[in-house]
């Protein structure tokens, strides 16, 4: 269960089917639904969902199941959808997240650094082929200007 703080996140799905599977049946569980002349009929706060063959059911932290249509589930479920993209990108973000901590790590509390090390931050190779963290000696030598 989600509190109001987080927002809910998905926990399983399962494609909707006719004839009913067992596999429905053991997945909708709790959730309460009925059938109406054969089809699936989802109780939510929001009302009643009738899903469609193909359709996929999407159960939610906060116990609510809910139906999204082939088309709508790969764009907003589906590895290059909004959801696959989102965690795409807080993957990418802990990345970077990491490799500041190892610059600042190997860098030490009064250590500066440069853009160039920052962007290199940012390559996927780093730091086997891009730039590697400073070593705190260097940034304590000024640089030759002749």
């Amino acid at each position: 269960m989600t509190t109001h703080d987080e927002p809910p996140a998905i926990t399983s799905t399962l494609t909707y089917t006719r004839p009913h599977t067992d596999q429905l049946t053991t997945w909708l569980a709790d959730t309460p639904h009925h059938y109406d002349d054969g089809d699936l009929v989802l109780h939510t706060p929001d009302g009643h969902i009738h899903p469609r063959p193909g359709s996929l059911l999407v159960r939610w932290t906060d116990g609510i199941v809910t139906s999204a249509s082939p088309r709508i589930a790969e764009r907003v479920y589906g590895p290059h959808g909004i959801t696959g993209r989102l965690h795409t990108t807080e993957a990418a973000v802990e990345r970077v997240r990491e490799r500041c901590q190892a610059v600042r790590d190997r860098v030490g509390p009064g250590g500066m650094i440069n853009a160039s090390q920052i962007l290199g931050l940012l390559s996927p190779t780093w730091p086997d082929g891009n730039y590697e963290a400073p070593a705190p000696a260097a940034l304590d030598e000024p640089k030759d200007q002749s």
